[in-house]
C-alpha cells in the first residue's frame, strides 16, 4: 500500500511541475504577443 500512496504524489508532484511549464509557456507567448503589438504600433506611428 505505501508504494501506490508513493506513486499518487509522485502522479500529483509531476501535475503540478507541468501546470507550472504550461503557465510559463503561456507567458512568453502572451509576451510576445504584446511586443509584436508594441511594434506594429510603432510602425503605425511612423507611417502616420
Amino acid at each position: 500500500m505505501p508504494f501506490l500512496k508513493s506513486k499518487k504524489r509522485l502522479r500529483v508532484k509531476s501535475s503540478k511541475i507541468f501546470a507550472g511549464v504550461a503557465v510559463a509557456v503561456l507567458n512568453v507567448a502572451l509576451c510576445t504577443v504584446a511586443v509584436g503589438r508594441d511594434k506594429a504600433t510603432a510602425q503605425e506611428v511612423v507611417a502616420k
